[in-house]
């Protein structure tokens, strides 16, 4: 067991991350988990990608990024102390229940939601991955957000994971690299596991370029859709492998009135 592993298990830097009040819920949801297949590391007194990843179907995250910090969605009484004048009885009415999402707040609301998210983001930054590793390690993506920086000058965005088919992708050496995986995601059910690399999608090269597959990904869900309904791509267990197919099966669209049907159709008789 190596120390990252090790302190994952343990659950060591934990406090230090989580409001006293929060109770621990769950994993990362990923295999392996996101505390240990997110590539951190020290440098300079900073929590840095030691190289690039998909954060999401259109956003790469250079190799170097700082990550200062990871907190969850700002309490009534942290949006009231960043947004003087409205009081926290009022802030509890507007944002119990809320998602962790700001994508559906609209007007005043998504204002002040910004405006602590912002004022958490430029608290002391971290220094230990170990500690950012045991926060992505315990929580849920869709739990928390990230505080980044492309460099020590850049003023700090926050930012959600929204890895594309719920696949943690990284530039390696080697090529497209799969970091990691949703096991219950269709893309976990199609086998897709960690440590794959990332030949083709939709059959066209990536060139070992995680910029290329990115750049391709939404003709070949297109295509997909059109063809079976499955994203078709071409992967190697090891650098030294023979490419093998797999497919993930894509959600329908029931936009298309065949797919409605067929939705229909193939619901279970009671």
């Amino acid at each position: 067991m190596n120390r990252v592993q090790a302190v994952l298990s343990l659950g060591l830097f934990l406090a230090p991350c989580l409001p006293a009040s929060s109770p621990v819920q769950g994993g990362s949801g990923m295999v392996p988990s996101l505390g240990e297949a997110m590539p951190l590391e020290s440098r300079e007194g900073a929590i840095v990608l030691s190289r690039p990843i998909a954060l999401a179907p259109g956003r790469i995250l250079a190799a170097g990024t700082i990550f200062r910090s990871a907190f969850r969605t700002p309490t009534p009484k942290e949006i009231q102390r960043a947004n003087q004048g409205r009081n926290s009885s009022e802030l509890e009415k507007t944002y119990s229940g809320r998602r962790t999402g700001i994508s559906a707040l609209e007007g005043d609301t998504r204002t002040e939601m910004e405006r602590a998210l912002e004022f958490k983001a430029a608290e002391p930054a971290w220094s230990d991955p170990l500690q950012l590793a045991a926060f992505f390690h315990t929580l849920p993506a869709d739990d928390y957000f990230i505080a980044i920086q492309s460099s020590p000058e850049a003023k700090p965005e926050v930012l959600q994971f929204k890895f594309p088919d719920d696949i943690l992708l990284a530039q390696a050496d080697a090529g497209v690299e799969v970091r990691a995986v949703r096991p219950d995601s269709a893309a976990g059910r199609s086998g897709l596991q960690a440590g794959m690399l990332i030949d083709t999608v939709g059959g066209t090269p990536t060139g070992g370029s995680l910029a290329a597959y990115l750049q391709a990904l939404p003709r070949a869900r297109s295509a997909g859709q059109e063809s079976g309904g499955h994203l078709q791509l071409t992967v190697r267990d090891s650098p030294e492998a023979t490419p093998r197919p797999i497919a993930i099966r894509l959600p329908r669209s029931l936009s298309n009135t065949d797919d409605f049907f067929s939705d229909i159709l193939a619901e279970p008789k009671p």
